[in-house]
């Protein structure tokens, strides 16, 4: 049996939080106008649309306009425009993959998401950590299709025998089986999946012993916070990203993430 050296993380109620309800509560006035205002966009019929890169943020908000009442609209701008700024980070299993990573794990990530990664993938602890990222609405397709773990395999040279893909919804893991990866149903346990990855030999999960604080933000190191630019500019390259807005600093601007991880 092949040694795992690769753990690959989903994104959303892995490495942050995807809590539609608590982005539209933040602008709304009411928990039920927060409620209709999420359901209007994020557990629409078109969403995945989104996911997957065939429908743009645009036309989705659009879209939303047309199942609120016009005095909802402002709210529904504000949750659509901010909610990549509200997702709150996951410490604990980011605290873990540092320490896998200290021990010579490669790190890398594969989520269903939007263009709106492009933004998002810096709020992610581990981001300047990884070796490869894929995402579903730069390559156009998505999980739980095989396709979209072949893709990733190819694109950084491994052999899926190797990697282990880490995902909260169980339907996700069927498409990295077929391919050959291993997989672990997270279920927000971060000790259950220390003793997954321990078990298939994933470097320092044996080790690892989660601080009192694990839950607790850490601040993720200079060193780390200088390579975000780098894992930025290749994702775009390698992904394919369609939008013309860029998120990295202009002449004279600050960093997007300059600050995120400083407690």
């Amino acid at each position: 049996m092949a040694h795992v050296t690769t753990v690959v993380f989903d994104m959303g109620n892995v490495l942050l939080r995807w809590t539609p309800f608590e982005f539209a509560w933040n602008y709304a006035a009411t928990e039920g106008e927060a409620r209709a205002v999420a359901d209007s966009i994020f557990d629409s019929a078109e969403w995945p649309l989104v996911d997957a890169g065939a429908l743009s943020e645009r036309t989705m908000l659009a879209i939303a306009k047309t199942r609120l009442p016009e005095r909802l609209h402002p709210v529904l701008e504000e949750t659509y425009a901010n909610y990549h700024n509200l997702q709150r980070r996951i410490w604990a299993t980011n605290r873990l993959a540092f320490a896998l990573h200290r021990a010579g794990a490669r790190l890398c990530i594969l989520s269903n998401v939007g263009q709106r990664f492009r933004y998002l993938g810096p709020r992610i602890p581990i981001f300047g950590l990884t070796d490869g990222i894929v995402i579903s609405a730069f390559e156009r397709v998505m999980k739980p299709d095989p396709a979209i773990y072949e893709i990733f395999c190819k694109r950084f040279g491994l052999a899926p025998e190797t990697c282990v893909f880490v995902d909260d919804s169980a339907k996700n893991l069927i498409g990295a089986r077929e391919v050959g990866m291993r997989t672990v149903h997270f279920t927000g346990d971060v000790e259950a999946l220390r003793r997954e990855l321990a078990e298939l030999g994933v470097p320092g999960a044996a080790s690892y012993r989660a601080p009192r604080d694990a839950d607790e933000p850490f601040d993720i190191g200079d060193a780390v916070r200088a390579r975000i630019p780098q894992v930025l500019d290749r994702l775009i390259a390698e992904g394919g990203a369609r939008v013309e807005d860029d998120p990295r600093p202009g002449p004279g601007e600050e960093p997007l993430w300059a600050d995120l991880y400083r407690p």
